[in-house]
């Protein structure tokens, strides 16, 4: 087996034959893909090309537009390299009840949250791929993120097979580059994450409404399926109430019916910190089928934002073990010191990369855009056990955050967390603190 200290740099070697392939073989062949490179915010030439009478498909432009991009003269072929680095550290205070001691370690460190690379791009404009590995984790090797082909008929209609996240919650929809803290809510512990599958997607009335719809089954770190007849039909809809040009409310539900038989419900309950240890460890059972429903709300008014969500996760236990059902909801706000507006992409309904008026470092000597958030988040496990006893935990915690976004592509993040739980189930209570930061870079 490869140590996985060499996949990245064995996955980055990988990527030299697609630039290999259209490099010129003499000097004469240079000049003009030498001409076609270009900085695509401004879209200006660095040298003045020669007047072309007519496009060779062989010839492609290479540039900077917050990742590296390589397009073809004609546009039948685009390629995009990528990744990001979420490097952590995080120091908690805790009161743990005697009962639980034993159970509950929390331990300052420090952890790389993730490491991956990408590729993506189109084919003959129609046909789009993408293949993003995480580096940071799994410890014997790399993990599958988003790896998908899909066709691009239009923005009403498009299609997604291979494995991607499926189509529920706000926050699973934003991606962990544009989040506003270091983790998303408490409430992820009882959605869906990426899973294996086909969808139906698209954006309708000027990107005003969207939709996605897919059938997916569960799979393991690299995309393979191993339970047998388990699957689920995913779905979301989401709506702009308000659109304008420094103000959005968009409104979204979404839904997930699951038929899991004999899979087994393990949810990951624990702060909105990573390296904190999970608060409930007896909360595995083997469940028939879920249904999940969820609603959401988000709101941008020039440098203010909020969002919150609500979702329900009623599980059906197998024969002679316990239903239980899993209530969680958020809401958090935020707002930008130096007057930028949090990003959204309409045509996927979620929140999206944010550019500084004045990138910290760059002409003029700017200081970056800085953002204040506070988030409220809780989830509720009820679940009936021997002799009917209803046992009900609730883990709730407060976040407050500070973000320093240097560039589009850099950002440093600082967030204090109180959390509390409060469990039957285990008889006992846990209260503490977490302070944590970010090193970001993203691709």
């Amino acid at each position: 087996m490869i140590n996985k200290h060499w996949q990245p740099t064995l996955f980055a070697l990988a990527l030299l034959p697609a630039t290999a392939a259209a490099e010129p073989n003499s000097p004469t062949e240079l000049r003009p893909l030498a001409s076609s490179l270009y900085i695509a915010e401004t879209a200006e030439p660095l040298g003045k090309a020669a007047a072309d009478d007519e496009i060779n498909p062989l010839e492609f432009d290479v540039f900077w537009k917050d990742s590296l991009n390589f397009q073809t003269k004609n546009k039948q072929f685009k390629l995009k390299i990528g990744g990001r680095i979420h490097h952590d550290w995080a120091w908690f205070s805790e009161d743990i009840e005697e009962a639980s001691a034993g159970a509950l370690k929390f331990q300052n460190g420090a952890e790389f949250r993730r490491t991956r690379l990408y590729l993506s791009g189109s084919l003959y404009k129609n046909i789009v791929f993408k293949m993003q590995m995480d580096f940071a984790s799994d410890a014997t090797g790399a993990d599958f993120k988003d790896v998908y082909v899909g066709w691009k008929k239009s923005k009403e209609a498009n299609f997604r097979v291979g494995q991607f996240n499926e189509p529920i919650s706000l926050g699973m929809q934003t991606s962990s580059n544009y989040g506003a803290f270091l983790e998303r809510a408490v409430t992820t512990a009882i959605t869906a994450d990426r899973s294996t599958g086909a969808m139906v997607h698209g954006a309708c009335n000027d990107e005003r409404l969207t939709y996605a719809l897919g059938v997916f089954k569960e799979d393991n770190d690299v995309g393979a399926t191993a339970t047998s007849g388990a699957h689920a039909f995913t779905g979301r809809v989401t709506g702009l109430l308000v659109d304008s040009d420094n103000s959005i409310v968009s409104l979204g539900i979404s839904a997930s019916s699951r038929n899991l038989p004999g899979s087994m419900f393990d949810a990951d309950f624990r702060p909105a910190a990573h390296l904190a240890p999970r608060l409930l460890n007896n909360t595995a059972f083997a469940a028939d089928d879920a249904m999940v429903c969820g609603a959401e709300l988000a709101v941008i008014s020039g440098p203010f934002w909020a969002s919150g969500e609500y979702i329900m996760n009623d599980i059906d236990a197998r024969d002679g073990m316990a239903d239980a059902t899993i209530t969680g909801h958020y809401v958090q706000t935020g707002y930008f010191l130096t007057g930028e507006s949090r990003g959204f992409k309409r045509s996927k309904g979620a929140f999206d990369k944010l550019k500084p008026k004045n990138p910290f470092g760059g002409e003029g000597g700017g200081c970056g855009a800085w953002e204040v958030a506070a988030r409220y988040g809780s989830v509720e496990f009820e679940n009936l056990r021997s002799g009917a006893t209803l046992f009900t935990d609730e883990l709730s915690d407060m976040t407050f955050g500070l973000n320093w976004y240097l560039n589009t592509n850099a950002r440093i993040m600082f967030n204090y967390v109180r959390f509390d739980l409060e469990s039957n189930s285990i008889a006992a209570n846990t209260h503490g603190t977490a302070f944590q930061t970010r090193f970001s870079l993203f691709l």
